[in-house]
C-alpha cells in the first residue's frame, strides 16, 4: 500500500518503498504511474531500497486543478520523496518524461546521484513535440475534456509499436491497467505539460559536463525516442548506450527480462 508524502507546497504523493540497501528511485513518465515498474520492484528490492511514486497529477497522487506542473517541479518532488524516505544519495532511473526530469535534476544536484539511467527519453524537444500540435491538444482538453483527446491519441497511436500492440493483445489486464492509468490523470496537469514539453530546454551540450555513471537505454522500435536516447549517450562522457531489440517505448513490459538484466547489470 503506498504511503502519502506531502511535498513542500502541500501536494500529497503516493510513494512505495521496498527492500533495503542503496537507494534506487524509478521515475515514471508523462501519463504513467509507479506501477509502470510493478513487475520489477521486488527483484530490484533484493539489492536496493526501491522507491517508486506517482508524479503529481498521476495515479494515486494529488492532482489539483490549480497545481504547479513542470519538469523542474517534478524534479523537486523527487528530492522531497528522497528526503522523506531518508535517501541522501540514490541511483536514479528516469523513463520517458521521467528521464527529462532526471536529466535536469542530474545537472542541478549531481552530488545526490550515485548513477543515472535514462530510458526511452531525450535531452531536449523531440521531433514529435510540435508546439502547435501540443497546444491544440491542451486546448482540446480545456474545451472538450480528456475523453476527446484520448480519441485522437487512440487514432494516431503516437508511441505505438508492433511490440506494444502485441503486448496489449496478449495481456488483457495490461489494457485494463492502461485504461485505469489514463482515468487517473489530472486534466490540468496534462494540458500544462503538453504546453511545456515542446519548449523544454535543450540540454545536450550542458550534459557534457556531467560526471556520473550513466546508462542510456531504449527499445529499437521506439520511433520517437530511440535516436534522442542514443544522442544522450553520445553527449555524456563514458555513458553506455544499450539498444533493446524487440522493444518499443515500454521495454520493461515488452522485453522484461532483457530490460531488467540490462539495468540491473549496469547498477551492479
Amino acid at each position: 500500500v503506498p504511503v502519502q508524502v506531502q511535498t513542500d507546497d502541500g501536494v500529497r504523493l503516493a510513494v512505495d518503498v521496498r527492500g533495503d540497501g542503496p537507494g534506487l528511485m524509478l521515475v515514471h513518465g508523462f501519463g504513467g504511474c509507479s506501477e509502470d515498474f510493478v513487475d520489477h520492484r521486488d527483484a530490484f528490492a533484493e539489492t536496493y531500497s526501491v522507491v517508486t511514486f506517482d508524479h503529481r497529477g498521476h495515479g494515486h497522487s494529488d492532482g489539483p486543478a490549480d497545481g504547479d506542473y513542470s519538469l523542474d517541479r517534478f524534479g523537486a518532488d523527487i528530492l522531497c520523496v528522497a528526503s522523506h524516505v531518508g535517501l541522501e544519495q540514490f541511483h536514479l532511473l528516469g523513463y520517458s518524461m521521467g528521464g527529462m526530469v532526471a536529466r535536469r535534476l542530474a545537472l542541478r544536484v549531481p552530488e545526490r546521484l550515485l548513477s543515472l539511467v535514462l530510458m526511452n527519453t531525450c535531452g531536449g524537444p523531440t521531433p514529435m513535440m510540435d508546439a502547435d500540435l501540443f497546444e491544440a491538444g491542451a486546448a482540446l482538453i480545456e474545451s472538450d475534456g480528456m475523453t476527446a483527446l484520448k480519441a485522437v491519441m487512440d487514432e494516431t497511436d503516437p508511441l505505438g509499436s508492433p511490440t506494444f500492440r502485441r503486448l496489449a493483445e496478449e495481456r488483457p489486464e495490461y489494457r485494463e491497467f492502461l485504461e485505469w492509468r489514463w482515468e487517473a490523470l489530472s486534466p490540468a496537469m496534462y494540458a500544462a505539460m503538453l504546453r511545456q514539453l515542446p519548449v523544454q530546454s535543450d540540454d545536450y551540450d550542458a550534459l557534457r559536463s556531467l560526471r556520473l555513471p550513466v546508462l542510456a537505454v531504449a527499445g529499437e522500435d521506439d520511433k520517437e525516442f530511440f535516436e534522442p536516447t542514443r544522442r544522450l549517450a553520445d553527449a555524456i562522457d563514458d555513458a553506455r548506450f544499450v539498444a533493446l531489440p524487440g522493444a518499443g517505448h515500454s521495454p520493461q513490459f515488452e522485453t522484461p527480462d532483457l530490460w531488467f538484466d540490462t539495468v540491473s547489470g549496469f547498477l551492479d
